[in-house]
């Protein structure tokens, strides 16, 4: 027989079927599997209930439904519906009789014309209706509620909000529109010595907390320090006018007097001769009206009636505080020093340099010259003379008792019967970073058999050369060009009309390295 599968509500196994578990009450079987299934235990809600498949196993009315398993935030005036909509969610509510569900946000209205003191306003959250001026919204009664009287010197503006007239101020912090003054009392904003608010200004003002004048006879600064009125004059008995003094108002207080901060004068120094001695090593710093340290000992505390100063002998300090010293270094005495106590303050004894990039004492013996040439400086790593490199680079690189002098390339190579400027039409490089000479070597050899001219002989002429000046070092760069060659194992003797030609050019060699590799090259047979 033909058998197309289940009926609704039951399962089969082979030809074995049996019903389906059972379903909640208000639930019905669906005809919704394919054809040929085993299994049509499918089930919905029924008509007017509401849950599964989003809440499983529950079928129930839809007010049930969001108030018992899923509940969700419920509008002032709103209630949920036992049943009558196609969908049962978060948006399901409905407003009491008498009330419409706001198309703006989830709010239900009441009738404008209900509303006291309220007018039409399209796009007014919630309702499309707001209050007269004067009046407030109050969502909680969606009514017009009135709003505390205007303070003075305002402009009502909807919802209670007002603007100040132009030339008051204090609508956003305090809630009152008064004149510039009165808006700085209330808000006690602190004001430098001599300084007001006026109650207005020109048109823009806006009474910020750094808009205040200063009366005549003074001129307001923000550059001084702090900011504040500063006077027009000082007597001359007490201060120089110092334009470039800004953070003392222009002027520069005379000895005996010490400028004030706060009130922007020169006062008199406090009488010291009833104070204690000052420490050893200190100063009288007249426009600061105190002792100070003098150059070269370190300060700490300070003396202005106040014993609290102490004044160090630097080497003494730098003793006590573990500064490292160079090896062969002393500390100076704070005598000798010009300048401030710091771990710089150290000095070579006598045959020996100080280089003090590198923080060592270098014996003078071991260098080039008895002082260090010009445009040349400390290696930062060693007791070594460098030639600058910048702006301009010099040479050699490093200065040595052979050369001792940094010079430009050009000059450089001026001592030597170099091509320089300009060589076979190519132009020298203006700002080399290398500055060598090449130098060439031709031979001739005839009646030798090509033996002789292996490899190995190829390189014992070059190392000859090298040996030769003591510095294989400079061989940078070693040509070699010219070489008949021949087959391997080829040997032959040439006859005398015939003849080898090697020519040898050694490139990037240090001037200083020209005679003697000539010399060695000339030697070689």
């Amino acid at each position: 027989f033909f058998w197309s599968g289940p009926k609704v509500g039951f399962t089969c196994s082979g030809t074995t079927c049996v019903a389906c578990p059972t379903i909640p009450v208000n639930a019905m079987f669906t005809d919704t599997v394919p054809t040929k299934a085993t299994s049509r235990c499918t089930y919905a809600c029924s008509e007017g209930y509401y849950g599964h498949p989003l809440v499983n196993g529950v079928c129930v009315l839809c007010n049930t439904l969001m108030l018992s398993h899923t509940p969700a935030p419920l509008p002032r005036n709103a209630f949920w519906p036992a049943s009558g909509v196609q969908v049962c969610d978060a948006d399901s509510w409905q407003c009491q009789p008498g009330l419409s569900r706001s198309n703006l946000t989830a709010f239900c209205c009441p009738p404008q014309s209900s509303v006291q003191h309220s007018e039409p306003l399209p796009g007014y959250v919630p309702c499309e209706y707001g209050c007269e001026l004067g009046y407030r919204w109050l969502n909680d009664s969606a009514t017009c509620f009135a709003c505390d009287p205007l303070t003075p010197n305002a402009i009502r503006l909807r919802d209670c909000d007002f603007r100040c007239v132009d030339g008051f101020f204090g609508r956003s912090d305090l809630r009152v529109c008064t004149n510039c003054t009165n808006y700085h009392i209330l808000k006690a904003t602190p004001t430098p010595p001599r300084a007001f608010f006026p109650p207005s200004g020109a048109a823009g003002f806006q009474c910020l907390a750094d808009d205040w004048l200063c009366p005549s006879g003074f001129t307001k600064s923000l550059n001084a320090t702090p900011p504040g009125c500063c006077p027009d004059a000082l007597p001359d008995t007490r201060a120089v006018v110092t334009p470039t003094a800004t953070s003392t108002c222009g002027f520069k207080c005379l000895e005996l007097y010490y400028w004030d901060p706060a009130s922007k004068e020169c006062l008199p120094c406090p009488d010291m001769s009833s104070q204690p001695t000052p420490p050893v090593g200190s100063v009288w710093h007249g426009t600061e009206c105190s002792y100070v340290c003098k150059q070269g000992y370190f300060s700490s505390g300070s003396f202005n009636g106040n014993p609290a100063l102490q004044c160090t002998d630097c080497a003494t300090h730098a003793v006590s505080e573990s500064w490292p010293l160079p090896a062969n270094a002393r500390w100076l005495n704070s005598s000798l020093i010009e300048g401030a106590c710091t771990q710089d303050a150290w000095a070579c004894p006598p045959l020996y340099s100080r280089n003090a990039e590198a923080k060592r004492c270098c014996v003078s013996a071991d260098l080039p010259a008895s002082s260090i040439p010009p445009n040349s400086h400390w290696d930062a790593s060693g007791c070594v003379w460098k030639c600058d490199t910048a702006p301009v680079r010099y040479f050699p690189p490093v200065v040595t008792v052979a050369e001792s002098v940094c010079q430009t390339c050009e000059a450089y190579l001026s001592g030597v019967p170099a091509c320089v400027g300009s060589c076979q039409g190519q132009v020298a490089d203006q700002a080399p970073t290398e500055c060598s000479l090449s130098v060439r070597a031709a031979y001739g050899l005839s009646g030798v058999s090509m033996e002789g001219f292996s490899d190995t002989a190829r390189v014992a002429l070059i190392v000859a050369a090298g040996i030769a000046t003591g510095k294989q070092d400079a061989l940078q760069d070693v040509t070699i060009n010219g070489l008949l060659e021949v087959g391997s194992g080829v040997r032959r003797q040439m006859s005398s009309t015939l003849s080898l030609q090697i020519q040898v050019q050694i490139n990037k060699l240090s001037p200083a390295n020209r005679e003697a590799v000539i010399l060695a090259l000339t030697a070689l047979p």
